[in-house]
């Protein structure tokens, strides 16, 4: 008992964080042991006092039972989701505004569009420390600030995640509902709203680029999306969808397909979207609760949150009834959660914030794809004049998962490779790293940048593994060369020296290394105690607030993780029902 007493004398809160006074909820519920043989009493709330920096609560607040903070790729997922339920009102909260740019519904030159030229509007841009692995490179990092998140400014690659990423996901998280047999019926979800759209299997220069592929040793893999295997080459497939009103194909995103579709055709009246609103402060009540599985003797319990106008810089407070989830990026959420004091508790004392919850493994474990890009011989004259029907400016080309000599068939790079701009292009991704970044505050100011360091090529391993998808470019184009597809006597744009060695291949992926802008794991679920998150996405410490972004990935995906989210998101919804009572 006076262990008990102890804790609850040692409280200390965040100087950002508005701290309910329990008083004005008598009726709250504690949370009980989860063992039958011990029972733990009901405790009273601890009294608190509201700081005085904090805005009074509004006397008739806006109040939902889910508030959902992110409209991208797993915010519109699960607020379509858990708004199917009528008897749950829904809030779907969104820091950019509507998608009103009409280049977001092309799908014709989009690197010019959101790499080349990005729209400050609709387009926030993150910069890294300078990586020392990398030549001491910095990264532009473009993230969405619109309805549909980076859904509607990405490449719009169809492509599922290996099965034995979401195995291993559930056996680091703890919770087998993550494997990949659960994801059959929310992939057969995915395929009724999504369409794919690949190119004509009989079009120019496709046999060659088969033989050219099939001479590397590479298989070809006719089901990559339902298999889970990712072995051999596929060709490329891309979401989009053909606008008969414009006789163009259109992108389409989780927004569009899951939320808007809500909106226009089911007509939802419990999901209400709120847009150029930034989530600044929770509200919180803080309960003592006796707990045999988890470290903590105190659990915290979201009350609401308040929203900026991004405009008019006006607050509004959303009160909740059920729970708050964290859908704002592998950037984005870290920093919610360190400016409402969960953290590293040294790190958050020394910027003057005070501490909700020490959670130290918040904002570490952050991921990134590595992505060279290689311009290499002309296309022999005699291919130049030849049209391919149906072919948009976006490339075609293939998939190619390397390397062949593993023992699993998780792919270490993927390639891919095409005829552009009339000479023979290819890209190297590199989707497993050896080490791990992080992000984090760097001061308590919510308009300040972040700290963003993915430390990555730091080692031997590393930069053996990336060089080595670029040798596999190079001897593909050499074979190209032999049939008669490629110029033998053009020069390449990229590696044009008469005889190329692995030095130089390293050397041109480390001047040439970009982000693929896939940050993740940097909010981890986890049945250990450095992850923050636990198996059922519950913030550990917390009652209901959740996380449901691709920061939550205990491991990243060994594919470009937009599909693999869309799917993990449309699961969480049966985890997130599954475990509500659990957490009351």
């Amino acid at each position: 008992m006076k262990l008990l007493l102890y804790f609850v004398i040692v409280l200390v809160y965040s100087s950002n964080l508005c701290i309910a006074n329990p008083n004005e909820n008598t009726n709250s519920k504690l949370l009980k042991t989860s063992t039958s043989t011990a029972t733990a009493k009901p405790l009273t709330p601890i009294p608190t006092i509201k700081p005085q920096t904090c805005p009074p609560t509004p006397p008739d607040p806006f109040e939902y039972d889910f508030v959902v903070l992110g409209a991208g790729t797993a915010g519109s997922v699960i607020a379509s989701k858990l708004s199917d339920n009528t008897d749950y009102r829904v809030l779907l909260v969104e820091e950019g505004g509507w998608a009103m740019n009409p280049n977001i519904d092309s799908t014709e030159n989009w690197p010019q569009n959101w790499l080349h030229h990005p729209d400050p509007v609709i387009s926030k841009n993150f910069t890294n420390i300078p990586q020392s692995g990398i030549n001491n490179k910095t990264f532009f990092n473009p993230r969405a600030k619109v309805v549909g998140g980076c859904g509607s400014h990405n490449a719009m690659v169809m492509i599922q995640a290996h099965q034995q990423d979401f195995d291993e996901w559930a056996e680091l998280s703890g919770n087998s509902e993550w494997q990949w047999v659960n994801m059959k019926s929310d992939l057969k979800d995915f395929e009724k709203r999504f369409n794919y759209t690949r190119m004509n299997a009989e079009r120019v220069l496709f046999p060659e680029y088969r033989k050219a592929i099939e001479a590397q040793g590479f298989e070809y893999n006719s089901d990559t999306i339902h298999s889970g295997n990712l072995t051999g080459y596929t060709g490329q497939v891309f979401m989009m969808e053909w606008n008969n009103k414009t006789s163009k194909f259109r992108r389409i995103s989780s927004y569009t397909q899951y939320t808007e579709h809500d909106l226009k055709v089911k007509r939802k009246k419990n999901l209400d979207i709120m847009v150029h609103e930034r989530a600044e402060l929770m509200e919180l009540e803080r309960y003592p609760v006796i707990a045999l599985n988890v470290t903590s003797r105190m659990k915290n319990q979201v009350k609401g949150v308040y929203l900026r106008n991004k405009g008019t810089g006006k607050l509004t407070f959303i009160k909740i009834r059920r729970e708050l989830i964290l859908s704002m990026g592998a950037y984005e959420t870290p920093k919610f959660l360190q400016l409402n004091g969960i953290g590293d508790e040294k790190h958050l004392a020394s910027l003057g914030i005070r501490v909700v919850l020490n959670s130290p493994g918040v904002g570490k474990g952050l991921k990134d794809h590595l992505y060279t890009f290689y311009i290499g011989r002309e296309i022999n004259p005699t291919y130049k004049n030849l049209t391919v029907i149906g072919r948009t400016s976006m490339r075609d080309g293939f998939n190619i998962f390397g390397p062949l000599n593993k023992k699993d068939s998780r792919p270490d790079y993927v390639l891919n490779f095409d005829i552009m701009d009339k000479r023979f292009v290819c890209s190297n991704e590199m989707t497993t790293s050896s080490t791990w970044g992080q992000v984090k505050i760097k001061s308590n100011n919510w308009d300040d940048d972040l700290f963003i360091n993915e430390n990555i090529l730091l080692n031997d391993h590393d930069n053996e593994l990336y060089s080595r998808g670029i040798d596999t470019c190079l001897k593909i184009q050499d074979h190209l060369i032999d049939q008669g597809v490629l110029d033998p006597d053009g020069t390449p744009i990229d590696l044009n020296q008469p005889r190329v060695t692995k030095k130089d291949v390293l050397k041109f992926t480390k001047e040439q290394a970009n982000l693929d802008f896939h940050p993740m794991c940097s909010c981890k679920m986890g049945k250990d105690n450095d992850s923050p998150v636990d198996g059922n996405l519950m913030l550990k410490g917390f009652n209901n607030l959740r996380v449901l972004d691709a920061s939550v990935f205990p491991t990243q995906t060994t594919i470009n993780p937009n599909v693999p989210l869309i799917i993990f998101s449309s699961h969480a919804y049966k985890v997130i029902i599954k475990s509500l009572h659990y957490y009351k």
